[in-house]
């Protein structure tokens, strides 16, 4: 039916309609529906994930948390240990510590490093990983996650030493001539080569499985050092003041209103905690007397190193509040 007609049907029955008190717009031709609008949504506020804008005047102090890591074995540091068994090396302190030291409830603090320090039995060398919170990717506060990420980081930097701490490590393969039956039958130069060659192809193989073989990790670096004092001095670059937590120290918000100790380092704030095993004499004699090192307590009681890393956050971040009220808060590097 024609619009025209049906203009017209309309205008036939509003006589009727109005006899009957029925109101025109019911009679009246029907019209296509509009479909409205929707309004207009607003902008979502950006997640507190990316607010990286933040001005000087109150960007936060470079932080660096420093983990003294004792007992572990050679396997250990080159990332030979099981993610599924974190006990083993107390492994699992390295990972707390780290999603102690970088994590808020919903974002990782960008200006914060970890660094894992771990010292071989003998004290003659020392490896360090730094884990970036600005720049590590990947990363998960559960402890499995962390320990996959470590583990992948340290066998990339030790992926020409693995297949020999492989056979040495306890239940690992020993270490055979060539495939275990030439060197010992005798069988010639041309056997001899050619298990030696099955041994290449085998150890590449073995190795192209392993976490490591991927390549590093962004954000996780390692660095081999020849004693303990290069090894810190690298962790504390760019610190002007160092607190080594210790239960009989003083109370943190009397050590972290005093001004730096070495501004010439840097404006940064180091925390250097023990694992499970404290620190050794050692340790603590070199970090006051060459680092210059203050003793911080958190408290009266001897608390998990995990726990000391997010108490010494706390606090550091309770102090930069204060700082930022009082209009003096000191600008980042």
């Amino acid at each position: 039916q024609s619009p025209e007609a049906r203009g017209r049907r309309g205008d036939a029955m509003a006589p009727l309609a109005s006899a009957l008190a029925i109101p025109t717009s019911l009679t009246s031709s029907p019209t296509r529906r509009v479909k409205r609008a929707a309004p207009a949504r607003r902008p979502r506020a950006p997640t507190r994930c990316g607010t990286a804008d933040v001005s000087e005047e109150s960007a936060p102090t470079k932080r660096s948390v420093v983990v003294m890591c004792h007992g572990v074995t050679p396997h250990a540091r080159a990332g030979l240990f099981s993610a599924a068994n974190l006990l083993q090396g107390r492994v699992d302190v390295w990972c707390r510590c780290v999603t102690a030291g970088l994590y808020l409830s919903d974002d990782v603090r960008r200006d914060t490093v970890v660094h894992l320090v771990m010292q071989s039995d003998d004290l003659a060398s020392c490896r360090l990983v730094s884990v970036d919170g600005a720049r590590v990717e990947g990363l998960a506060p559960a402890e499995k996650n962390v320990a996959l990420l470590l583990q992948r980081a340290m066998q990339h930097a030790s992926l020409d030493q693995l297949p020999t701490l492989a056979r040495d490590a306890p239940g690992g393969r020993r270490s055979r001539g060539g495939d275990g039956t030439a060197s010992e039958a005798g069988d010639g130069d041309e056997v001899r080569q050619k298990s030696a060659r099955n041994e290449r192809r085998r150890v590449g193989a073995w190795l192209g499985k392993r976490p490591g073989s991927a390549g590093p990790v962004p954000g996780i670096a390692v660095s081999d050092h020849q004693s303990l004092e290069t090894c810190l001095r690298d962790a504390l670059r760019g610190c002007g003041a160092v607190a080594l937590l210790d239960v009989d120290g003083d109370d943190a918000s009397c050590v972290l209103a005093r001004p730096p100790d070495n501004p010439d380092d840097g404006d940064g704030f180091a925390v250097v905690v023990g694992d499970g095993s404290g620190v050794t004499p050692d340790e603590r004699r070199t970090l006051m007397f060459v680092f210059g090192a203050v003793l911080m307590a958190m408290g009266g009681k001897t608390l998990l190193a995990s726990h000391c890393v997010v108490l010494a956050h706390a606090a550091l971040d309770g102090e930069e509040a204060r700082r930022r009220r009082m209009g003096r808060t000191p600008t980042s590097s």
